[in-house]
């Protein structure tokens, strides 16, 4: 926003929340698309939001859930609601560019690297997935790491049929990314 204090509080929400990587940039498509959303709704309020993205459609190695929940003490307590001090990872990493990936083809996708990479990264060029024929099982597509450090946010992290432009990959440059150490 333009609200520099609401921009500073809406930041300490997100970092009390805890999650180990967070996003400080412009929304995935046209700013229209987020009218009339319960975050639009608050910011317009001046009252600090976030959206917590914890999770996917497929199984992952870690509790989900307990993560969320720990999510939401943490903000009762950084908001005052409880006692305490929200419990954080030792380091944070604020996220300021987010590549979102899709393949160009369809076909059969093919990733080189499952949910056990979520917050993990790769150095830039390194293979992370391939389309291939549904006929004859030809790559007719390759995707590469786009950045210096490209960690994995989100992730189509198994074989399925892809249609051309279907999701594949939210993605963060962590070599420009603010780096915070937590005491």
């Amino acid at each position: 926003t333009l609200d520099e204090d609401l921009n500073k509080r809406t930041h300490a929400m997100g970092r009390a929340y805890g999650l180990e990587y967070m996003y400080d940039g412009a929304p995935a498509g046209p700013a229209q698309n987020y009218t009339g959303t319960l975050t639009d709704y608050m910011l317009s309020l001046g009252k600090p939001t976030i959206v917590a993205e914890v999770g996917a459609g497929i199984e992952l190695p870690f509790d989900q859930v307990g993560i969320s929940e720990q999510g939401v003490y943490n903000v009762m307590k950084h908001m005052g609601m409880l006692e305490g001090q929200p419990e954080l990872p030792r380091e944070q990493w604020l996220i300021r560019e987010r590549p979102l990936l899709r393949p160009k083809n369809g076909g059969m996708f093919y990733p080189a690297f499952g949910p056990e990479y979520l917050n993990q990264w790769v150095p830039k060029g390194t293979l992370i997935a391939q389309v291939r024929s549904i006929r004859t099982l030809e790559i007719i597509e390759e995707i590469y790491a786009p950045c210096e450090e490209t960690v994995f946010l989100n992730m189509r992290g198994r074989m399925s049929k892809v249609h051309p432009g279907d999701y594949a990959y939210i993605l963060g440059n962590r070599s420009d990314a603010e780096h915070i150490v937590n005491d």
